[in-house]
């Protein structure tokens, strides 16, 4: 008896709070046949925006870091191949 009071009051409590902060019910769970998630339009968009981003990216600044770390190895004059490796006696 005692619980379906408190059931009762907890009810009323929660519609009280709801009409008071204008708070709707908790959303419930979307159908088996609706798909939530980003569709295939939405991932080629993001897709197009970000890849010359990227591209930009690495070309001005992870390939200079590589390539930064690779002529360290290298006793290089700044021009034609290198090729005497020191390691890291550089």
């Amino acid at each position: 008896m005692e619980s379906s009071a408190r059931t009762r009051t907890t009810r009323r409590a929660r519609s009280w709070i709801s009409r008071r902060t204008g708070a709707a019910r908790s959303p419930r769970r979307p159908s088996a046949r609706r798909r939530s998630g980003v569709g295939w339009r939405a991932r080629l968009e993001i897709a197009v925006l970000t890849g010359p981003a990227l591209i930009v990216f690495f070309a001005f600044v992870i390939f200079p870091v590589l390539m930064a770390a690779y002529y360290g190895f290298y006793s290089w004059k700044g021009y034609g191949v290198p090729t005497n490796f020191v390691g890291f006696k550089n």
